[in-house]
């Protein structure tokens, strides 16, 4: 099913074949285009919100097989990027702003490797980060990723709805957290345990933390930003799914960011 952004003002495309959405906005940033890349089990659709109030143009992707209740059992954190890298190849921006969602961040990375001098900058909205060599779970302390590993593998990549609602969805009104629920997807094992082998992108980066994210401790999401290399950390009083809480909040402190990168392009080539 794809996915409609609408804005005031701005034109939208839709794209049948991956349920991606393109918004061309009429106002600020028109140099770079915002890539938005959700996490696990969720569907670009989470950014509808936080797109309402973007300066830029952007383009929000999906993770494989969203029109199912679960992706192949198969499926590589390679798959999954080159899921995403199909569905930016089309999208005639030259310079991209990569923005990742929890374990959306592991795929990025691989994504801004791949993108080269495409890329501008890159946002984590508390997200993971690994090292070069380290897969998703590597960024877990090590008793959290050895249980994590474990139900994992037993368990599957869903969890019940009652951890979606009461963890994931933590400060969200009832109905968007039964919502995100009814649409979790399974997602592969794969997507948390094979290793991103691609280095920290050498662009400016910001990585937004979650004050109040009960998915990713304050510690844990402080070395996610030490990982990145960030040149700001900011903090948002929000729960680990802010594009849904406070999208309006998370769209200022992304424009501010683009905004940043215009006026460093327009001082070099001056």
């Amino acid at each position: 099913m794809p996915i409609i952004i609408h804005h005031e003002g701005a034109r939208t495309q839709r794209c049948t074949k991956f349920g991606i959405g393109i918004k061309h906005n009429t106002i600020m940033n028109k140099d770079i285009g915002i890539v938005l890349i959700h996490g696990a089990g969720l569907g670009g659709w989470i950014w509808s919100e936080t797109g309402k109030h973007l300066e830029s143009d952007y383009l929000t992707v999906n993770f494989p097989d969203r029109e199912f209740s679960a992706v192949s059992k198969s499926l590589s954190l390679k798959d999954y990027c080159d899921h995403l890298s199909e569905q930016i190849s089309g999208w005639n921006k030259s310079r991209l702003v990569l923005a990742a969602h929890s374990i959306g961040g592991v795929p990025a990375l691989m994504l801004a490797n791949e993108l080269g001098e495409r890329v501008s900058g890159f946002i984590g909205v508390s997200s993971s980060i690994p090292v070069k060599g380290g897969s998703f779970l590597s960024t877990l302390p090590v008793p959290k990723r050895l249980l994590f590993s474990a139900i994992l593998r037993i368990a599957g990549t869903k969890p019940p709805e009652s951890a979606i609602t009461g963890s994931l969805c933590s400060d969200l009104p009832e109905s968007l957290a039964k919502q995100v629920a009814g649409s979790f997807v399974e997602e592969s094992v794969r997507l948390y345990f094979d290793r991103c082998n691609a280095p920290i992108p050498d662009v400016p980066t910001l990585y937004i933390k979650c004050a109040g994210d009960k998915e990713f401790s304050d510690s844990l999401q402080s070395r996610m930003a030490d990982n990145l290399g960030a040149r700001e950390v900011v903090s948002l009083d929000s729960g680990h799914m802010p594009m849904l809480g406070k999208p309006r909040k998370l769209a200022e402190l992304m424009n501010r960011f683009t905004k940043s990168l215009t006026l460093e392009n327009r001082t070099v080539t001056m």
